[in-house]
């Protein structure tokens, strides 16, 4: 009778595990398709349906899934992103942040407890390479078709001209290739993954449909992440392709004693090329350098667990150059944890990744598909530290795949000792994904509402959607300053003091939400000015050159503001 149960307990197991591994494979076929910036809706469905799996997991599994390192570093991680974000000025932003990493934590840990064979790992792999073929297809087909037609499109209806951001007209004309995601540099980072694992795989032990499959994934990877235009990427690549061969030549003891060197001698060429202006000069890489002293200044005013993630552009302007263009992060991986979670959260970070690329490096002899996931893994890494594709979800979900794909190992089980979760545990993992849940989607839902109110032009449409946006997330500070835009702009129209005054209230509470709003505080200088209330003008000005001191824009507004208070006087 018990060996009766058992057995059937076993083979409900089994319907699970084959359910969850199905679920992951389409979504890791889909998720390149599917830009992480440009399609919240897809990340917000998956998110969920990752933290409904994992509840779920855990409820069946009950105490027999296991936590390791990795994994509870990823957790801790999550957690000092939440306290930091919660400790910030700034309310309202950090969630959405915050709940993609925990998401990355479902899909780790989902991957480790399921693809346990090499079977499964074969087959994980094959559909990231068939994702990346048609990835790859449309991106030349992009270069080749696509921006002309576009092009021709847009020109031949100036309305639609006028909607479009300058950035899409930027990269419209540059004919430089994004394929699927929304920057050149993004698809570089997924083809710099993406060309060590077909490589390996295209010399392994596998079917030969799969060894073509793989070598066309390859050749049109290496042709796209050169249309790509992406400088850093290039680098990488060459960098990649110079250690690959060594350790194809050489044993590890010979390759721990000759990398080293050639590596040095590389940086002190590259040094000597800069310094005695041999080498051509980048103007992108001189902004990446601006903007990490930017984070490492934020970084020392709030070591310990940072500004709070999604806030790093906020505390930027304080610290930008007049030369340097804006940004939203410091492109790198390094210095947006540092500025935005301080030395605990990179810490806890940095460990996790560290971890996974030893166990990588320590299998990367056992076969090919082992050796292109260490170099796929490194190469992605590198060029995180220098362009901060971990922002995308579409791409930085790769760490995490590959922890849990090389973890989830039976031969890695064996070695690691995997502690099992306990039930308090586990009931503070279901707790911890409710809750996040929750705060995610009445966050999504209010971003939506707002983007709506955006797209429309009635201003009683506009007000029904910000009142929507409110009533889902009113710690939103954008929902305020775009309340404040619509009476502001229904006063110039109407000249209506009761429209102005409204104006003032709505961008004083966004301000209150977010203390370094700069776009609050010059309207808020405006709209007293033309009401003749100089010293709350003053003040409010006096705060934006205190915010973003170098701003030409925001001292020529000042000093016009002087120049007519002393002209009245």
């Amino acid at each position: 009778m018990k060996k009766k149960i058992k057995e059937q307990e076993r083979e409900k197991a089994n319907y699970w595990q084959g359910f969850v591994i199905i679920s992951i494979s389409v979504f890791i076929f889909l998720r390149f398709f599917a830009d992480g910036l440009s399609y919240p809706g897809f990340n917000l469905f998956w998110n969920m349906y990752f933290f409904l799996l994992t509840i779920l997991h855990i409820s069946i599994k009950k105490l027999q899934t296991a936590q390791d390192k990795v994994g509870l570093f990823l957790l801790l991680y999550f957690a000092i992103s939440t306290i930091s974000t919660g400790i910030s000025p700034i309310k309202g932003t950090g969630i959405t942040f915050n709940s993609q990493i925990l998401a990355y934590w479902c899909i780790f840990f989902l991957i480790k407890e399921n693809f346990t064979t090499l079977k499964q790992k074969e087959i994980f792999l094959f559909t990231i390479i068939i994702s990346g073929l048609l990835v790859s297809i449309y991106g030349l087909h992009q270069y080749f078709v696509g921006f002309e037609e576009t092009r021709q499109f847009i020109y031949s209806r100036p309305e639609l001209l006028q909607t479009l951001p300058p950035t899409f007209l930027d990269r419209l004309t540059s004919n430089r290739v994004f394929a699927t995601f929304v920057y050149p540099n993004v698809f570089a980072s997924f083809l710099l993954f993406l060309i060590p694992l077909s490589f390996f795989i295209t010399f392994s032990k596998v079917q030969l449909f799969i060894k073509i499959t793989s070598f066309i994934t390859l050749l049109l990877a290496l042709w796209n992440i050169f249309l790509t235009g992406s400088n850093g990427g290039m680098y990488i690549l060459l960098f990649i392709l110079q250690i690959m061969l060594l350790f194809m030549i050489f044993d590890n003891r010979r390759l721990k004693i000759i990398l080293p060197i050639i590596i040095t001698i590389e940086i002190i060429l590259i040094y000597c090329g800069y310094s005695m202006e041999k080498l051509p000069k980048m103007s992108s890489f001189t902004d990446r350098i601006r903007y990490w002293n930017s984070a490492i200044s934020v970084f020392k005013d709030h070591p310990l667990v940072g500004v709070g993630t999604e806030n790093y552009r906020y505390y930027y302007t304080k610290y930008k150059l007049p030369e340097t263009m804006e940004a939203e992060h410091p492109h790198s991986i390094l210095f947006a944890s540092l500025a935005e979670t301080g030395l605990a959260g990179t810490f806890f970070l940095f460990a996790s990744l560290t971890m996974i690329a030893i166990i990588l490096f320590r299998k990367s002899r056992a076969s090919p598909l082992e050796t292109g996931m260490a170099f796929s893994f490194l190469a992605f890494l590198l060029h995180n530290l220098i362009d901060f594709d971990f922002i995308n979800p579409a791409v930085a979900v790769l760490f995490f795949i590959t922890g849990g794909i090389i973890l989830g190992e039976q031969k890695n089980r064996k070695e690691i000792d995997y502690p099992s979760l306990t039930r308090w545990l586990n009931f503070l993992i279901i707790f911890m994904l409710i809750l996040t849940g929750i705060n995610y989607i009445r966050v999504a839902l209010s971003q939506k509402a707002i983007a709506l109110s955006e797209r429309e032009r009635d201003i009683k449409s506009k007000l029904y959607y910000i009142e929507r946006a409110d009533k889902l997330y009113p710690l939103n500070f954008e929902i305020y300053e775009k309340k404040g835009d619509i009476f502001y702009n229904l006063f110039n129209l109407k000249e209506d003091l009761i429209y102005k005054q409204q104006a003032v209230t709505f961008y004083q509470q966004a301000v209150a939400l977010n203390p370094l709003l700069t776009g609050g505080y010059r309207k808020l200088a405006f709209l007293y000015e033309s009401s003749g209330d100089y010293k709350s003008a003053e003040r409010m000005y006096l705060k934006l050159l205190e915010i973003y001191p170098n701003k030409k824009q925001y001292n020529m507004e000042v000093a016009i503001f002087y120049k007519k208070i002393g002209d009245e006087k």
